[in-house]
């Protein structure tokens, strides 16, 4: 699963100083008003098919020692119009 730039994405958050860059990459994000970062991932095939089979999907977040943070992972984008696909 790699993140993707999207048309809506206003900024870009950057890698932690001290990971590499097979780390951690730039993720570009739509930041809200209301402190919402919201980014786009795209899966490879291999992903799709685990996904089919095991019907979960596996979400990490690097907190540093303080409380996770909320999130959210959604299959529809946020953007969906009524009536589209």
């Amino acid at each position: 699963m790699k993140p993707v730039a999207f048309s809506e994405s206003n900024a870009t958050l950057q890698k932690p100083q001290g990971m590499t860059d097979d780390e951690c990459v730039p993720l570009p994000v739509y930041r809200t008003q209301r402190g919402q970062c919201i980014s786009c991932w795209r899966l490879t095939w291999r992903d799709v098919l685990a996904v089919i089979f095991t019907r979960r999907i596996w979400l990490r977040v690097l907190s540093r020692n303080f409380t996770q943070p909320p999130v959210c992972i959604e299959a529809e984008s946020p953007w969906k119009k009524p009536g589209t696909r």
